[in-house]
Protein backbone atom coordinates (compact mmCIF):
# COMPACT_ATOMS: atom_id res chain seq x y z
CA UNK A 1 0.00 0.00 0.00
CA UNK A 2 1.43 3.69 -1.15
CA UNK A 3 -0.44 6.78 -0.64
CA UNK A 4 1.26 10.32 -0.43
CA UNK A 5 0.11 11.08 2.73
CA UNK A 6 -0.52 9.55 5.93
CA UNK A 7 -1.22 5.73 6.66
CA UNK A 8 -3.14 5.71 9.80
CA UNK A 9 -4.27 1.87 11.28
CA UNK A 10 -6.71 3.20 14.66
CA UNK A 11 -6.25 0.82 17.79
CA UNK A 12 -7.48 -2.70 17.88
CA UNK A 13 -7.50 -2.88 13.91
CA UNK A 14 -5.42 -5.41 12.35
CA UNK A 15 -4.17 -6.15 9.11
CA UNK A 16 -3.24 -9.96 8.18
CA UNK A 17 -1.53 -11.90 5.71
CA UNK A 18 -1.12 -15.05 7.07
CA UNK A 19 -2.95 -17.92 5.41
CA UNK A 20 -3.68 -21.63 6.15
CA UNK A 21 -0.50 -22.71 4.50
CA UNK A 22 1.27 -19.86 3.89
CA UNK A 23 2.32 -15.90 4.82
CA UNK A 24 2.46 -12.93 2.77
CA UNK A 25 4.48 -9.91 2.80
CA UNK A 26 3.49 -6.57 3.84
CA UNK A 27 4.70 -3.17 2.22
CA UNK A 28 2.88 0.11 3.90
CA UNK A 29 4.54 3.02 2.39
CA UNK A 30 3.34 6.51 3.19
CA UNK A 31 4.42 9.98 2.16
CA UNK A 32 3.88 11.47 5.64
CA UNK A 33 3.44 9.81 8.68
CA UNK A 34 2.61 6.18 9.27
CA UNK A 35 0.33 4.93 12.76
CA UNK A 36 0.14 0.93 12.90
CA UNK A 37 -1.34 -0.59 15.50
CA UNK A 38 -1.55 -4.59 14.90
CA UNK A 39 0.69 -5.90 11.25
CA UNK A 40 0.68 -10.00 11.10
CA UNK A 41 2.64 -11.21 8.29
CA UNK A 42 3.32 -14.76 10.26
CA UNK A 43 6.97 -15.56 8.86
CA UNK A 44 6.84 -13.24 5.41
CA UNK A 45 8.66 -10.04 5.72
CA UNK A 46 7.11 -6.14 6.73
CA UNK A 47 8.74 -3.04 5.34
CA UNK A 48 7.30 0.33 6.76
CA UNK A 49 8.32 3.60 5.24
CA UNK A 50 7.60 7.15 6.33
CA UNK A 51 9.31 9.58 4.31
CA UNK A 52 7.83 12.71 5.86
CA UNK A 53 7.08 11.89 9.24
CA UNK A 54 7.72 9.50 11.76
CA UNK A 55 6.39 5.77 12.02
CA UNK A 56 4.36 5.48 15.56
CA UNK A 57 2.08 2.91 17.45
CA UNK A 58 -1.46 3.75 17.50
CA UNK A 59 -1.77 1.73 21.05
CA UNK A 60 -0.42 4.58 23.05
CA UNK A 61 1.08 3.03 26.24
CA UNK A 62 0.49 -0.09 25.46
CA UNK A 63 2.87 -3.37 24.67
CA UNK A 64 0.34 -5.19 22.42
CA UNK A 65 2.27 -6.54 19.45
CA UNK A 66 2.68 -4.22 16.82
CA UNK A 67 4.24 -6.07 14.62
CA UNK A 68 4.65 -10.11 13.12
CA UNK A 69 7.42 -11.17 10.46
CA UNK A 70 10.24 -13.32 9.53
CA UNK A 71 12.03 -10.06 8.73
CA UNK A 72 11.29 -5.96 9.83
CA UNK A 73 12.65 -3.39 7.72
CA UNK A 74 11.44 -0.05 9.07
CA UNK A 75 12.43 3.40 7.65
CA UNK A 76 11.29 6.91 8.61
CA UNK A 77 12.59 10.16 7.91
CA UNK A 78 12.00 12.05 11.18
CA UNK A 79 11.54 9.05 14.28
CA UNK A 80 10.25 5.52 15.03
CA UNK A 81 8.29 4.94 17.88
CA UNK A 82 8.02 8.65 18.91
CA UNK A 83 4.94 11.01 17.79
CA UNK A 84 7.37 13.38 15.57
CA UNK A 85 6.33 15.85 12.96
CA UNK A 86 7.46 16.05 9.77
CA UNK A 87 11.13 18.22 10.38
CA UNK A 88 11.22 16.99 13.63
CA UNK A 89 8.63 18.87 15.87
CA UNK A 90 7.16 17.12 18.38
CA UNK A 91 3.03 16.38 18.02
CA UNK A 92 0.66 18.53 20.11
CA UNK A 93 1.39 16.96 23.08
CA UNK A 94 5.09 16.72 22.63
CA UNK A 95 7.00 13.91 22.49
CA UNK A 96 5.15 10.93 22.93
CA UNK A 97 7.94 7.88 23.12
CA UNK A 98 6.40 4.57 22.82
CA UNK A 99 8.22 1.80 21.23
CA UNK A 100 7.41 -0.03 18.63
CA UNK A 101 6.70 -3.82 19.93
CA UNK A 102 7.05 -6.41 17.54
CA UNK A 103 8.56 -10.03 17.06
CA UNK A 104 10.92 -11.06 14.02
CA UNK A 105 14.01 -13.08 13.53
CA UNK A 106 15.69 -10.50 11.98
CA UNK A 107 15.18 -6.56 12.27
CA UNK A 108 17.08 -3.12 10.46
CA UNK A 109 15.80 0.49 10.84
CA UNK A 110 16.72 3.74 9.76
CA UNK A 111 15.35 6.55 11.00
CA UNK A 112 16.91 11.13 11.34
CA UNK A 113 15.64 11.07 14.85
CA UNK A 114 15.15 8.29 17.45
CA UNK A 115 14.54 4.99 17.04
CA UNK A 116 12.53 2.96 19.83
CA UNK A 117 11.61 -0.88 19.19
CA UNK A 118 10.88 -3.77 21.86
CA UNK A 119 10.82 -7.20 20.75
CA UNK A 120 9.37 -10.18 22.64
CA UNK A 121 11.74 -12.63 22.35
CA UNK A 122 15.16 -13.26 20.91
CA UNK A 123 16.04 -11.06 17.73
CA UNK A 124 18.71 -10.07 15.00
CA UNK A 125 19.62 -6.64 14.32
CA UNK A 126 20.64 -7.83 10.81
CA UNK A 127 20.48 -7.10 7.20
CA UNK A 128 16.99 -7.74 6.09
CA UNK A 129 16.70 -7.74 2.08
CA UNK A 130 13.23 -7.72 0.78
CA UNK A 131 13.31 -8.66 -3.23
CA UNK A 132 9.82 -8.39 -4.16
CA UNK A 133 9.60 -4.92 -3.30
CA UNK A 134 13.48 -4.14 -3.98
CA UNK A 135 14.08 -3.12 -0.93
CA UNK A 136 16.98 -3.74 1.58
CA UNK A 137 18.61 -2.45 4.87
CA UNK A 138 21.22 -3.15 7.77
CA UNK A 139 21.29 -2.74 11.28
CA UNK A 140 20.07 0.27 13.32
CA UNK A 141 21.12 3.91 12.26
CA UNK A 142 19.77 7.34 13.31
CA UNK A 143 21.27 9.76 11.14
CA UNK A 144 20.31 12.86 13.24
CA UNK A 145 21.69 12.10 16.18
CA UNK A 146 18.37 10.27 17.29
CA UNK A 147 18.77 7.80 20.89
CA UNK A 148 19.04 4.02 19.21
CA UNK A 149 17.11 2.03 22.17
CA UNK A 150 16.08 -1.81 21.78
CA UNK A 151 15.22 -3.92 24.26
CA UNK A 152 14.01 -8.28 24.17
CA UNK A 153 12.49 -10.28 26.12
CA UNK A 154 11.17 -9.66 29.68
CA UNK A 155 10.98 -10.24 33.32
CA UNK A 156 9.55 -13.93 32.69
CA UNK A 157 11.60 -14.80 30.00
CA UNK A 158 14.29 -17.50 29.59
CA UNK A 159 17.66 -17.25 27.95
CA UNK A 160 16.80 -14.42 25.60
CA UNK A 161 19.53 -13.66 22.90
CA UNK A 162 19.97 -10.20 21.73
CA UNK A 163 22.36 -10.78 18.23
CA UNK A 164 24.12 -7.43 16.77
CA UNK A 165 24.84 -8.99 13.41
CA UNK A 166 25.22 -5.42 11.73
CA UNK A 167 26.16 -2.16 12.48
CA UNK A 168 24.30 -0.12 14.84
CA UNK A 169 25.43 3.69 14.40
CA UNK A 170 24.09 7.10 15.66
CA UNK A 171 26.03 10.35 16.21
CA UNK A 172 25.96 14.40 17.61
CA UNK A 173 24.01 13.83 21.12
CA UNK A 174 22.70 10.44 20.35
CA UNK A 175 23.39 7.05 22.28
CA UNK A 176 22.95 3.46 22.09
CA UNK A 177 21.17 1.66 24.56
CA UNK A 178 20.52 -2.14 23.74
CA UNK A 179 19.02 -4.35 26.45
CA UNK A 180 18.33 -8.30 26.90
CA UNK A 181 16.05 -9.36 29.74
CA UNK A 182 15.23 -12.42 31.36
CA UNK A 183 17.03 -14.99 33.03
CA UNK A 184 20.39 -16.15 31.03
CA UNK A 185 19.58 -13.41 28.91
CA UNK A 186 22.48 -12.09 27.30
CA UNK A 187 23.73 -9.74 24.28
CA UNK A 188 26.24 -11.39 21.48
CA UNK A 189 28.18 -8.40 19.84
CA UNK A 190 29.61 -9.30 16.18
CA UNK A 191 29.25 -5.62 14.43
CA UNK A 192 30.51 -2.09 15.56
CA UNK A 193 28.28 -0.02 18.05
CA UNK A 194 28.66 3.46 17.30
CA UNK A 195 27.38 6.18 19.76
CA UNK A 196 27.66 9.65 19.93
CA UNK A 197 28.42 12.04 22.61
CA UNK A 198 25.09 10.00 24.78
CA UNK A 199 25.79 7.10 27.02
CA UNK A 200 26.43 3.78 25.04
CA UNK A 201 24.84 1.02 27.22
CA UNK A 202 24.52 -2.34 26.65
CA UNK A 203 22.87 -4.32 29.23
CA UNK A 204 21.89 -8.48 29.70
CA UNK A 205 21.04 -10.64 32.56
CA UNK A 206 24.26 -12.63 32.22
CA UNK A 207 26.84 -12.01 30.06
CA UNK A 208 27.95 -9.18 26.42
CA UNK A 209 29.90 -11.65 24.70
CA UNK A 210 31.59 -9.40 21.75
CA UNK A 211 34.19 -11.15 19.07
CA UNK A 212 37.16 -9.24 19.71
CA UNK A 213 37.04 -7.32 15.76
CA UNK A 214 33.36 -5.40 16.70
CA UNK A 215 33.77 -2.52 18.10
CA UNK A 216 32.25 -0.54 20.95
CA UNK A 217 33.23 3.19 19.78
CA UNK A 218 31.66 6.46 21.43
CA UNK A 219 32.30 10.13 22.51
CA UNK A 220 30.69 9.42 25.81
CA UNK A 221 30.78 6.90 28.46
CA UNK A 222 30.42 3.21 27.09
CA UNK A 223 28.78 1.05 30.21
CA UNK A 224 27.92 -2.63 30.57
CA UNK A 225 25.24 -3.73 32.62
CA UNK A 226 25.99 -7.72 33.35
CA UNK A 227 26.54 -10.22 36.00
CA UNK A 228 29.58 -11.60 33.88
CA UNK A 229 30.68 -8.29 32.40
CA UNK A 230 32.40 -8.03 28.90
CA UNK A 231 32.83 -11.40 27.66
CA UNK A 232 35.75 -11.22 24.44
CA UNK A 233 34.28 -14.89 22.21
CA UNK A 234 35.33 -16.32 18.91
CA UNK A 235 32.55 -17.49 16.15
CA UNK A 236 31.27 -20.51 18.55
CA UNK A 237 30.80 -18.62 21.68
CA UNK A 238 33.77 -19.80 23.37
CA UNK A 239 36.26 -17.33 25.58
CA UNK A 240 39.07 -15.96 22.69
CA UNK A 241 41.90 -13.66 23.04
CA UNK A 242 41.83 -9.94 22.28
CA UNK A 243 41.58 -6.79 23.91
CA UNK A 244 39.28 -4.74 25.79
CA UNK A 245 39.08 -0.92 26.35
CA UNK A 246 37.84 2.11 24.59
CA UNK A 247 38.28 1.63 20.77
CA UNK A 248 40.11 3.98 18.59
CA UNK A 249 37.84 6.54 17.43
CA UNK A 250 36.52 6.85 21.06
CA UNK A 251 37.01 10.08 23.39
CA UNK A 252 38.87 9.64 26.35
CA UNK A 253 36.55 8.35 28.78
CA UNK A 254 35.48 5.69 31.27
CA UNK A 255 34.45 2.01 30.34
CA UNK A 256 32.07 1.32 33.27
CA UNK A 257 31.20 -2.20 34.57
CA UNK A 258 28.64 -2.68 36.36
CA UNK A 259 28.96 -6.35 37.27
CA UNK A 260 32.01 -8.54 37.60
CA UNK A 261 34.82 -8.42 34.88
CA UNK A 262 37.46 -11.00 34.10
CA UNK A 263 40.33 -10.60 32.16
CA UNK A 264 42.08 -13.72 31.11
CA UNK A 265 45.02 -14.62 29.93
CA UNK A 266 45.60 -13.70 26.43
CA UNK A 267 43.44 -10.87 27.17
CA UNK A 268 44.17 -7.10 27.35
CA UNK A 269 42.69 -4.07 29.38
CA UNK A 270 43.69 -1.09 26.53
CA UNK A 271 43.66 2.32 28.28
CA UNK A 272 45.06 5.83 26.42
CA UNK A 273 47.29 8.15 28.04
CA UNK A 274 47.35 11.73 26.08
CA UNK A 275 47.93 13.85 29.84
CA UNK A 276 48.22 14.50 32.90
CA UNK A 277 44.66 15.49 34.14
CA UNK A 278 41.70 12.82 34.74
CA UNK A 279 39.98 13.98 31.71
CA UNK A 280 43.51 12.58 29.27
CA UNK A 281 43.17 9.39 30.09
CA UNK A 282 40.72 6.21 29.80
CA UNK A 283 39.64 4.65 32.73
CA UNK A 284 37.77 0.99 33.58
CA UNK A 285 35.21 1.19 36.71
CA UNK A 286 34.04 -2.26 37.84
CA UNK A 287 30.90 -2.39 40.46
CA UNK A 288 32.15 -6.21 41.48
CA UNK A 289 35.20 -8.23 41.42
CA UNK A 290 37.72 -7.67 38.87
CA UNK A 291 39.96 -10.95 37.75
CA UNK A 292 43.07 -10.26 36.44
CA UNK A 293 45.53 -12.55 34.73
CA UNK A 294 45.66 -10.71 31.48
CA UNK A 295 47.66 -7.91 29.65
CA UNK A 296 47.91 -4.09 30.60
CA UNK A 297 48.19 -2.72 27.17
CA UNK A 298 48.71 1.32 27.38
CA UNK A 299 48.70 3.64 24.87
CA UNK A 300 50.64 6.61 25.30
CA UNK A 301 51.81 8.78 22.48
CA UNK A 302 55.93 8.12 21.96
CA UNK A 303 57.73 11.19 22.30
CA UNK A 304 59.05 10.88 18.50
CA UNK A 305 55.67 11.26 17.49
CA UNK A 306 53.98 15.02 16.94
CA UNK A 307 51.69 14.57 19.62
CA UNK A 308 54.19 13.89 21.77
CA UNK A 309 53.51 13.12 25.31
CA UNK A 310 55.80 12.24 28.60
CA UNK A 311 54.02 12.17 32.11
CA UNK A 312 55.48 14.40 34.77
CA UNK A 313 57.33 13.38 37.33
CA UNK A 314 55.67 11.98 40.10
CA UNK A 315 52.09 12.05 38.24
CA UNK A 316 49.93 9.85 39.34
CA UNK A 317 46.94 7.91 36.75
CA UNK A 318 44.23 6.35 38.76
CA UNK A 319 43.44 4.00 36.08
CA UNK A 320 41.27 1.48 37.59
CA UNK A 321 39.08 1.02 40.16
CA UNK A 322 36.86 -1.52 41.43
CA UNK A 323 35.05 -3.13 44.32
CA UNK A 324 37.58 -5.75 44.48
CA UNK A 325 40.69 -7.21 42.46
CA UNK A 326 41.62 -10.61 42.37
CA UNK A 327 44.60 -11.72 40.26
CA UNK A 328 47.19 -10.09 38.83
CA UNK A 329 48.40 -8.47 35.39
CA UNK A 330 50.90 -11.11 34.01
CA UNK A 331 52.63 -8.79 31.34
CA UNK A 332 52.34 -4.97 30.36
CA UNK A 333 53.30 -2.71 27.56
CA UNK A 334 54.21 1.06 27.71
CA UNK A 335 55.34 1.10 31.18
CA UNK A 336 58.39 2.22 29.68
CA UNK A 337 60.08 3.94 26.42
CA UNK A 338 57.56 6.70 26.18
CA UNK A 339 60.43 8.89 26.59
CA UNK A 340 63.77 9.42 26.90
CA UNK A 341 64.19 6.41 29.01
CA UNK A 342 64.70 8.68 32.30
CA UNK A 343 61.33 7.71 34.00
CA UNK A 344 59.18 4.62 34.25
CA UNK A 345 55.37 4.58 35.34
CA UNK A 346 55.33 2.00 38.34
CA UNK A 347 52.48 -0.26 38.85
CA UNK A 348 50.21 0.82 41.92
CA UNK A 349 47.43 -2.07 42.70
CA UNK A 350 45.59 -1.84 46.48
CA UNK A 351 43.20 -4.02 47.59
CA UNK A 352 42.30 -1.99 50.99
CA UNK A 353 40.11 -4.36 54.11
CA UNK A 354 37.35 -1.51 52.99
CA UNK A 355 36.22 0.68 50.25
CA UNK A 356 37.27 0.39 46.57
CA UNK A 357 40.27 -2.07 45.55
CA UNK A 358 42.71 0.18 42.78
CA UNK A 359 45.14 0.16 40.17
CA UNK A 360 46.92 3.08 39.64
CA UNK A 361 50.16 4.26 37.62
CA UNK A 362 53.25 7.03 38.83
CA UNK A 363 55.63 8.20 37.64
CA UNK A 364 59.08 7.88 38.65
CA UNK A 365 62.89 8.48 37.99
CA UNK A 366 64.04 5.27 36.16
CA UNK A 367 66.55 3.70 39.01
CA UNK A 368 70.40 5.23 37.71
CA UNK A 369 69.15 7.56 35.24
CA UNK A 370 71.31 10.24 36.59
CA UNK A 371 74.21 8.32 35.21
CA UNK A 372 72.77 5.47 32.72
CA UNK A 373 71.02 6.36 29.57
CA UNK A 374 69.06 3.34 28.14
CA UNK A 375 67.83 3.27 24.79
CA UNK A 376 65.59 -0.02 23.78
CA UNK A 377 66.31 -1.33 20.58
CA UNK A 378 62.68 -2.01 19.79
CA UNK A 379 59.21 -1.93 21.78
CA UNK A 380 59.34 -5.43 22.69
CA UNK A 381 62.46 -4.61 24.46
CA UNK A 382 61.07 -1.53 26.52
CA UNK A 383 58.12 -3.74 27.30
CA UNK A 384 60.21 -5.56 28.98
CA UNK A 385 62.25 -2.87 30.95
CA UNK A 386 59.13 -1.73 31.94
CA UNK A 387 58.05 -4.81 33.98
CA UNK A 388 62.14 -5.47 34.52
CA UNK A 389 61.55 -1.91 37.04
CA UNK A 390 57.89 -3.06 38.27
CA UNK A 391 59.29 -6.32 39.60
CA UNK A 392 57.97 -5.94 42.63
CA UNK A 393 54.46 -6.11 40.98
CA UNK A 394 55.74 -8.90 38.22
CA UNK A 395 57.33 -10.96 40.39
CA UNK A 396 60.82 -10.71 41.32
CA UNK A 397 61.81 -14.58 40.36
CA UNK A 398 60.85 -14.38 36.51
CA UNK A 399 63.23 -13.82 34.07
CA UNK A 400 62.09 -10.51 31.86
CA UNK A 401 64.79 -11.49 29.11
CA UNK A 402 66.40 -11.41 26.63
CA UNK A 403 66.30 -7.17 26.59
CA UNK A 404 68.05 -5.44 23.30
CA UNK A 405 69.12 -2.13 24.60
CA UNK A 406 71.85 0.45 24.34
CA UNK A 407 73.41 1.72 27.77
CA UNK A 408 75.50 5.11 27.26
CA UNK A 409 77.30 6.17 30.45
CA UNK A 410 80.35 9.03 31.46
CA UNK A 411 81.18 7.30 34.47
CA UNK A 412 82.32 3.27 33.12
Amino acid sequence: LTVRGDIRQVGGAQAVTVGASASGPMRLDAGAALTIASLDAGTAAVALASRAGSIVDADSGSDTLDIRAGEVWLDASDDIGAQVLAGGAPGQNGLQANPIDLRANTVAARSAGGLRLNASESVSIGAVRLDLFSLSGTGLTTTDGGDISYSAGSSTSANTVMRVDSLVSTSGSGGVSLQASGSGARIGVKADILSGMGLLRLSATTSVDALDQARLIAQGDIEIRAAQGLRLVDADGLQSNGSIGRDAGSSLGVLRIVGNQTLAAGQSLSLRLQGNAATLHDRLEVSGTLSLAGNLALQIPSFTDSTAYAPDLAQQFDLVSAGQISGRFSTAEGLFGYDDGSTVLSVVQATPAQGSASLSLTTLQRPAADTVSIQAHHKTDADRLGMFFNAAYFGEGQSYYPVGMTLTSHQF
